[in-house]
């Protein structure tokens, strides 16, 4: 994994905080191909909390061939988002299709899951490690409503709580959309992003972290500094956590045969005053108090 490393000081004691890590097909930890041609990707984590560090990320992409995979949830939360195709979940004699992209599918910890991607299908996977049990292994029953958790939930275009026009790309002034689904404390925040053209976002923070999952059409640069050539990019299928606190701005551009740029931000919390992103009108108003990383990175 690429990371930059931050260095900040906290009464007169200097820590070393991860800033971002950007997953993509140099830095994986391992790639599988099985026997109908289907291309598992993954890459270690720390969490599948933003909070306390950056999620295990996994690519999965059908070729002629289906792709089952079911068992009970063991470390944390997992959160399967569509990039192409069809994505299929049987839980409790109850069938869920996802059709379009950018819909998500997110398991708890302890929860069954029963899924199937169709050829030619693709799917992203970010949060706890993707390690399934086909038996329970739990003493107690997962969890239910009544003790306060919830099971498998989905982020689908016919349950969105919002869409508005963005407000951040090119200060609101781009042609891009916002489709929204809220946040609790049960439920993990879910954005997703539509510009039809390039844009900008200005330096800014996210108070819990953040997770960008670029879907389809996008080249999208994370700068620490003034200079656009001196930043790091990300593409589709190629997702990027930031750490709480630290300080970047954005370049997003379409790429060349697309007429739009698709990409899915989450773990930053709509419905809770800080955990929405904090916007700093110019760089020179930035406080002493404001994590910003050095320019320099190590591969780990």
């Amino acid at each position: 994994m690429i990371t930059l490393f931050n260095i900040f000081k906290y009464s007169h004691i200097f820590f070393i905080c991860s800033a971002n890590v950007i997953y993509n097909k140099n830095n994986y930890e391992s790639h599988v191909k099985t026997l109908d041609e289907t291309n598992i990707y993954s890459w270690n984590g720390v969490s599948d909390s933003s909070i306390i560090g950056n999620p295990y990320v996994y690519h999965i992409t059908t070729n002629e061939s289906y792709f089952n995979m079911e068992g009970y949830v063991l470390f944390g939360e997992l959160n399967f988002v569509l990039q192409k195709g069809l994505f299929t979940s049987f839980i409790n004699n109850d069938t869920k299709i996802l059709t379009n992209i950018g819909e998500r599918m997110v398991a708890p910890l302890q929860s069954y899951i029963n899924i199937s991607l169709e050829p030619y299908s693709s799917i992203l996977c970010y949060g706890a490690e993707l390690n399934l049990s086909s038996s329970n292994p739990y003493y107690i029953p997962p969890y239910t409503y009544d003790e306060g958790f919830v099971d498998i939930y989905y982020n689908t275009y016919d349950n969105m709580n919002f869409k508005d026009h963005d407000h951040h790309i090119n200060n609101g002034t781009n042609n891009a959309t916002n489709s929204a689904w809220n946040s609790t404390w049960y439920h993990a925040p879910w954005l997703l992003i539509n510009t039809k053209s390039n844009g900008w976002i200005w330096w800014h923070q996210h108070p819990y972290g953040v997770v960008y999952v670029p879907l389809r059409g996008c080249i999208i640069l994370y700068c620490y500094n003034d200079n656009d050539d001196d930043c790091y990019e990300t593409q589709d299928s190629e997702l990027r956590y930031e750490n709480l606190g630290v300080v970047y701005r954005e370049v997003i551009k379409i790429k060349k045969g697309y007429d739009e740029c698709i990409f899915g931000v989450s773990d930053f919390y709509i419905n809770e005053p800080l955990g929405q992103p904090i916007f700093y009108p110019q760089q020179m108003e930035l406080k002493e108090f404001v994590n910003r990383p050095l320019r320099s990175h190590f591969t780990i």
